[in-house]
């Protein structure tokens, strides 16, 4: 072998072991992408092993739950943290007894991809700084937030989770106050602007028109979305690649035969794409299937 040759042999062969190190982590925001998961574990639900193993093999950046009772609680937060997640647990919505519905709606978060910059948790009602709900809602409910921010790149997001009440009539009251909250955050959070993620059971389908009155995309009660107006949008709608979709993720049995699309994640498509929305197969010992997207923060 000529020496020429042997030089650029060990000049490629040193790029690429080099490469090996310095490749960005496939869940980073920012110029990579991250994915995020909606997961209703059912408040009755005790089989946290299995719980462990579903996050075992999807691994998402970030995670929003809902029906974790305080019984669930510290079982949950540990097989999490556990995987090296850390978690944003917010109120519970409730009192201490279980028929009042004494749940929380906590975000988790991969440690090696974001950091905690503000969080907290608000009613969904007229009064959201205090434990309240509205006449028509059979529980009271709340919605977490957090902002994250990415290592690798420094961008800013803003992550909400909720769980909305199965009567219409609250469940549109509910749904304003969450949006007004919203903006509220943004203006707090101005470098996570429009960096905006919604996630949880929002128990409506995505052909209601109480479901795409979030989205600006129809009317309620002849009212329109003037609160967010037209900029943000159902992952699956945007997403460029659908996978598992039956259009649903709630069921009764079998789980392979969902009967209705209860649980979403809307992201605001001015700063926000979806490559890929999957209904997984796998619902851990819940009556609901986990929603999982990949999605990428627009650079400038």
């Amino acid at each position: 072998m000529k020496r020429s040759t042997r030089i650029m042999t060990l000049v490629l062969a040193t790029l690429l072991f080099a490469a090996c190190f310095i490749a960005i982590p496939a869940s980073a925001a920012g110029s990579a992408s991250f994915s995020a998961m909606t997961y209703n574990l059912k408040n009755s639900n005790y089989g946290f092993s299995d719980v462990q193993n579903l996050m075992k093999a999807q691994r998402p950046a970030v995670l929003g739950m809902q029906e974790v009772t305080n019984l669930q609680w510290s079982s949950v937060n540990s097989k999490m943290k556990d995987l090296g997640y850390a978690s944003v647990r917010g109120n519970y919505r409730g009192t201490t007894k279980i028929t009042e519905g004494n749940e929380c709606n906590p975000i988790f978060y991969m440690t090696s991809v974001f950091t905690l910059q503000n969080s907290g948790s608000f009613w969904l009602s007229d009064t959201p700084t205090k434990q309240s709900k509205y006449s028509e809602s059979g529980y009271y409910r709340i919605a977490t937030w957090a902002v994250l921010k990415a290592k690798s790149t420094g961008d800013c997001i803003i992550v909400v989770n909720t769980h909305l009440d199965l009567n219409a009539t609250a469940r549109f009251k509910q749904e304003q106050v969450l949006l007004k909250q919203l903006v509220a955050i943004e203006k707090n959070a101005p470098a996570a602007k429009d960096n905006l993620i919604i996630m949880g059971d929002l128990n409506s389908g995505s052909n209601t028109a109480i479901f795409k009155y979030i989205t600006g995309a129809a009317k309620y009660n002849n009212t329109s979305n003037n609160i967010t107006w037209t900029r943000l949008q159902s992952s699956r709608l945007a997403a460029s690649s659908v996978t598992n979709n039956k259009w649903g993720n709630y069921y009764s049995n079998p789980s392979t035969n969902p009967t209705a699309d209860l649980d979403h994640i809307i992201i605001s498509t001015r700063c926000v794409t979806c490559t890929k929305y999957i209904v997984v197969n796998d619902a851990a010992g819940s009556d609901h299937l986990p929603i999982r997207v990949t999605l990428k923060l627009k650079t400038a």
